[in-house]
């Protein structure tokens, strides 16, 4: 019990940080910040150059499902406003949507394109961060 109470307090403290500097959260920056998921991995992802991030995320299956729940469970208490964002890479040329997931399920995949923003912004500021998201993941 204190090891998955160890993942929740990691998971929250990462939630926490990252709201307070980007005012959203979303799985890829707390998987980086509880150390599972390294920046050059995302990097070399969002190049096209590994298939899927799932792929690179380093750690027990079964610590990376709690870290999912405890992120669920935070940005829900929170009250969190969940958008959709989708990520591309270019890819000779091409804009290719990246893929989160091994299977590529959309359930799954959900969950990583899912950016949740603080309820504190105002409309324009969050269409703001919305536009850049958007434009840096294009």
């Amino acid at each position: 019990m204190a090891e998955q109470k160890s993942i929740q307090e990691r998971v929250v403290k990462a939630c926490e940080q990252i709201l307070q500097h980007h005012n959203y959260v979303n799985l890829t920056e707390v998987f980086k910040v509880i150390g599972v998921l390294q920046p050059k991995h995302e990097e070399s992802w969002r190049q096209g150059k590994i298939s899927n991030l799932e792929s690179v995320i380093q750690g027990n299956p079964q610590k990376i499902i709690e870290a999912i729940y405890w992120v669920d469970m935070w940005v829900s208490r929170e009250g969190l406003i969940p958008i959709e964002i989708e990520s591309y890479a270019r890819i000779s040329g091409r804009k290719q949507e990246l893929q989160y997931t091994e299977e590529g399920d959309s359930e799954n995949e959900t969950l990583f394109k899912t950016y949740y923003f603080s309820p504190k912004l105002s409309e324009l500021d969050l269409q703001k961060i919305r536009a850049r998201l958007e434009k840096s993941r294009n």
